[in-house]
């Protein structure tokens, strides 16, 4: 292996946190955000007051539908956890879940 590509490998490797903290990000149908850090529904400033707590360089896991959330209620949850000097990590669902059928397939 080159030194160059080995260089390119231990720059772009990450190491995924066994626990991360995970962070649900949702929005109702008027588009009011809403958030809950492991189930507990909280408003921002009570999450950044709970991030606080949490050991610095933490990993948070944001989980939210792209489709359905709008990106200011994304946006938002990724500047309180940067804010809290925390590590946002993402996982969203960018499809549309299977509309429910009584017709067998």
């Amino acid at each position: 292996m080159s030194w160059p590509f080995a260089l390119l490998l231990a720059c772009c490797a990450t190491n995924r946190p066994a626990n991360p903290l995970e962070l649900s990000v949702d929005a109702s149908r008027t588009g009011q955000c809403a958030v809950s850090l492991a189930g507990q529904p909280m408003n921002a400033e009570q999450l950044y007051k709970r991030l606080r707590e949490v050991k610095r360089g933490t990993h948070v896991k944001i989980v939210g539908d792209t489709l359905n959330v709008p990106y200011r209620c994304i946006g938002g949850a990724i500047f309180t956890i940067q804010r809290a000097k925390l590590i946002p990590d993402f996982t969203f669902a960018a499809e549309p879940p299977l509309p429910e059928s009584n017709e067998p397939r």
